[in-house]
């Protein structure tokens, strides 16, 4: 009965005020090799070939199921697998290997518009996917009157 759940739309439980939301699923990652400037897409994505695709199923989740169960500030936990573009949490450099030494970033754009527009909500983002990125960010904004923590466990190995 605390699970508001919608096909598609990732999973929304709502506990004692606490309101945990899921989304899994992930992008193409972009690799750009050492003293090249063009990014390439790399490793398979699943199922959201396109970030317009993983921006609309993210924003979705927020708006019709997580926003309409929020009655206050720092209530809700996002979950996702993969994580916010640009954080440190979902970048890593020279640590894979593959398809050649350089940078390759994870996640997600929208995502990262998403948890910053919505930081006074937040608790916490948690994220995986990229396992050579870092533990710990942060979005920090409003004199520091909404920040909150972004993790990636997947980067404890």
């Amino acid at each position: 009965r605390d699970l508001v759940r919608s096909r598609g739309l990732g999973d929304v439980y709502k506990r004692q005020g606490l309101i945990i939301a899921g989304l899994g699923g992930s992008l193409p990652t972009k690799f750009k090799k050492d003293g090249e400037n063009d990014w390439i897409d790399v490793f398979n994505p699943y199922p959201y070939l396109t970030e317009v695709d993983y921006t609309a199923a993210v924003k979705a989740l927020w708006t019709e199921k997580v926003q309409p169960l929020i009655n206050e500030d720092k209530t809700v936990i996002l979950m996702t697998h993969d994580g916010p573009q640009d954080y440190y949490t979902a970048n890593a450099r020279g640590t894979i290997n593959w398809p050649a030494i350089g940078f390759h970033k994870f996640g997600s754009i929208g995502l990262a518009e998403l948890i910053s527009e919505e930081r006074s909500k937040l608790v916490v983002h948690i994220h995986g996917h990229c396992h050579d990125g870092g533990f710990l960010d942060s979005v920090h904004c409003d004199q520091g009157l909404h920040s909150f923590p972004v993790l990636n466990p997947g980067s404890l190995n």
